[in-house]
């Protein structure tokens, strides 16, 4: 199977791309780095205008940060990518990530996989959730996730899975993490592998907590509580 790992990485984040280099030499794994935008970077933009800001008024709970939009888009640019080196799934990863050694591992692990998915999760850079394993895979589980964990730091995405997101994400109104945790809205199923083989290093810079549970920002709080009901009752209803 042909795949790639892609670091998204910002031009003034140096001392990330060092660290993250060094433990890719360890394991021996080469990588390509995306250049990757940020939030001054994003308002400059063409690509900006694909943050609808109606629909985000409509059916999201709060606007989006520049630093979530800037997110979304350097992603987008890792799914083009993969699509024009026709792979046929991509590891796609932050630049603030630690490697475990099992990570060398994770190209066999995926090839040996019966189950479909889309998506698999290789970190939970915040809090941990519950997961039921569906299948065994040497000394990893795939699993899946009851509510999927926030993070967009390190998965792995099929050539599908990516031209699916690149044609929903033509124009998005909430945070990409968000979007996958309504996995069946465009059709995927978001699973993980486990023991997770990436980690985070807050002291890289990365906050401990997502955007999304910071108290500074203006909620909307009828929309948040319509959007958290159609939530709850389309993922019952859902066998994602």
């Amino acid at each position: 199977m042909r795949y790639q790992i892609y670091v998204l990485n910002r031009a003034d984040e140096k001392t990330r791309l060092e660290h993250f280099r060094i433990q890719a030499g360890r394991l021996r794994q080469s990588f390509v780095r995306i250049e990757a935008m940020g939030s001054q970077d994003v308002q400059e933009s063409a690509d900006y205008a694909r943050y609808d800001q109606n629909l985000n008024t409509q059916q999201y709970y709060r606007s989006m940060t520049t630093s979530e939009i800037a997110t979304y888009l350097n992603h987008r640019m890792a799914w083009q990518r993969m699509v024009d080196d026709d792979l046929d799934f991509a590891i796609v990863l932050e630049d603030d990530v630690l490697l475990a050694n099992s990570f060398s591992y994770l190209p066999r692990t995926i090839a040996q996989l019966e189950e479909t998915w889309h998506v698999l999760k290789l970190a939970e850079p915040y809090a941990r959730v519950k997961s039921k394993g569906i299948e065994r895979c040497g000394a990893s589980t795939l699993v899946r996730y009851p509510h999927i964990p926030l993070g967009t730091s390190a998965y792995v995405i099929t050539r599908d899975a990516a031209e699916t997101m690149l044609n929903w994400s033509e124009s998005f109104f909430r945070p990409l993490d968000v979007d996958f945790q309504w996995a069946w809205q465009p059709g995927l199923k978001v699973r993980g592998i486990r023991p997770y083989p990436v980690q985070i290093s807050h002291r890289l810079g990365r906050l401990e907590k997502p955007v999304a549970l910071m108290k500074k920002h203006q909620v909307r709080r009828l929309v948040a509580f319509k959007e958290g009901l159609k939530y709850r009752w389309q993922r019952r209803m859902q066998d994602n």
